[in-house]
């Protein structure tokens, strides 16, 4: 090939004219193309945020493959992540982390109210809710109201006699399964509540609460009216003398919850017999010589 004439003094040979031309021209990308040569462009990059990853199973949807892939484990039957320590099986990593604290015992959010540490940041929320007296959860029955969403359910079911958990060793039932729990206690004699500071043991975690201020003589419940301060709010209302418990076949009202429980038994107890004519008359047991 012959050289090529630029300007009257400049003479390049071919090759290099080619090279010198092509590295001058700047490509525009064509319709639907990114540019190689001015990187994402804010539209670009804005119509990746928008795209939605749609799960196939359900209505879920998230701008982020990765959070796809870890919702459809949800849809699966098997529980991948494994507890080490017994028999536990979690479908999510953090499940298994949160699960494996039961076990060491550890409570890394910490109330900056009081001495209260929790397992979970959740479950410190609703304890904070005891400090600031907050019950967003309203019953569209009555006047109550609830820290706890959870607490809200089981109460509805006061008004809808919903009792769905039963005991299968006697007639009892309960609203929720904690409640059963603490029931069949009385079946089997646990008491896995254990003071460390004397042999006191108990089956339920209010009561050890409750003790443990014999100790320390913490008297947490304050009288509006007089000086008087109790250890746990039963005291309180006896002092008061509120009976907010009330009997939902009679007029029977007391100031405890075990009170209630014992009264209603007087409804359902076996050992009466209904009367056509008047109320249920009771048969006393023959005594044993």
């Amino acid at each position: 090939m012959e050289s090529v004439k630029i300007e009257d003094d400049i003479t390049i040979e071919p090759e290099k004219f080619a090279v010198a031309h092509v590295a001058s021209v700047k490509e525009e990308p064509s319709s639907g193309e990114q540019s190689v040569f001015s990187g994402d462009s804010p539209t670009s990059m804005k119509n990746e945020s928008d795209k939605l990853f749609t799960c196939d199973q359900c209505k879920y949807k998230s701008n982020k493959l990765g959070n796809l892939t870890r919702h459809k484990r949800s849809h699966r039957k098997e529980a991948t992540f494994v507890c080490d320590q017994c028999d536990y099986r979690a479908k999510r990593p953090n499940h298994l982390k949160l699960h494996k604290r039961t076990h060491t015992g550890e409570k890394p959010y910490e109330c900056d109210r009081c001495d209260y540490s929790a397992s979970q940041l959740s479950n410190l929320k609703v304890h904070k809710r005891t400090h600031t007296g907050e019950r967003p959860f309203e019953c569209d029955q009555c006047d109550y109201r609830a820290s706890q969403l959870h607490a809200l359910t089981m109460h509805k079911r006061t008004h809808t006699g919903e009792r769905p958990f039963a005991c299968d060793q006697c007639d009892y039932r309960a609203t929720d399964p904690k409640n059963m729990r603490t029931h069949k206690r009385t079946h089997t004699g646990e008491r896995p509540y254990m003071c460390d500071q004397c042999h006191y043991t108990t089956g339920q975690s209010n009561n050890l609460k409750a003790h443990k201020r014999t100790h320390t003589g913490e008297r947490p419940y304050e009288c509006d009216q007089c000086d008087y301060r109790a250890t746990d709010p039963n005291n309180m209302r006896t002092h008061t003398g509120e009976r907010p418990y009330m009997c939902d076949q009679c007029h029977y009202t007391t100031g405890q919850s075990n009170n209630l429980k014992a009264h209603k038994r007087t409804h359902t107890s076996h050992r009466g017999t209904t009367s056509s004519t008047g109320p249920r008359k009771f048969v006393p047991l023959p005594r044993l010589s």
